[in-house]
């Protein structure tokens, strides 16, 4: 559904601030976002982004969030690569299908914005099960990152032209913590932002309460864990004319 070089302005809501791994209290890394570099990476290993020339926007309520990530971009405009981690808990027992797919990913994540660096050191009692790379973003990348203080709720990006609009959005465990008024104000506000064709991405399916022009497009589910049974769905949305 989407063409090569489409997509030149992205928006992340709620890009996050992982300082711990929430799951198993693994908290061994220093503070970081990884969502805006890891959706870059796979946008410019897709040939769906150009990497000279695309801007994104995370949009947060949180002002650590927006605080480290502003950090991050004036670090970057005066040449300062960001150095993210990223773990690997290999004891999790994921699916036979996730797992393939999921080291894949993980083993190139990061190449396409950044070159490999040594990462932190694994505390001993961790050395058999958790496996760690990490990646220093190139400057100019991390530069092209833009922080907005935004309640997706009940805001939206004011006065964009046309052309300002995004081509994609996405928003990840966001929704779920909204009934479903709020998640159809959050639907229509999305609308708003995005171009005629753009696409929203979301693990949560949008309540459509509040009249918008956002229509689902697509639908991916994969199982995530057998045992106990742990389904992920993506749903993806698509803007009408």
């Amino acid at each position: 559904m989407l063409k090569p070089g489409s997509v030149r302005r992205i928006a992340i809501i709620g890009p996050g601030l992982d300082f711990a791994n929430k799951e198993y209290g693994n908290d061994f890394y220093p503070p970081q976002s990884i969502q805006p570099f890891a959706v870059l990476d796979s946008l410019i290993r897709l040939g769906l982004t150009d990497a000279g020339m695309f801007q994104l926007t995370t949009l947060d309520i949180s002002p650590s969030v927006n605080i480290h990530l502003a950090r991050t971009s004036r670090n970057a405009a005066a040449g300062k690569p960001y150095v993210v981690q990223l773990p690997w808990n290999s004891a999790v027992p994921f699916s036979q299908e996730y797992l393939a797919s999921f080291v894949t990913y993980w083993e190139a994540l990061g190449k396409q914005v950044g070159t490999p660096v040594k990462p932190v050191e694994v505390p001993g009692a961790l050395a058999d099960t958790m496996h760690i790379h990490a990646v220093s973003i190139r400057p100019e990348i991390a530069a092209r990152v833009i922080p907005l203080d935004m309640n997706i709720v009940y805001e939206r990006v004011p006065a964009l032209d046309a052309d300002e609009k995004f081509d994609l959005i996405i928003g990840t465990n966001i929704f779920i913590y909204y009934g479903a008024f709020e998640q159809s104000l959050a639907r229509a506000n999305l609308a708003a932002m995005l171009k005629p064709g753009g696409f929203v991405l979301s693990n949560d399916m949008l309540a459509d309460k509040v009249l918008s022009k956002l229509e689902e497009a697509h639908r991916t589910t994969i199982e995530v864990r057998a045992q106990p049974q742990i389904t992920e769905h993506v749903y993806c949305y698509r803007k009408q004319p």
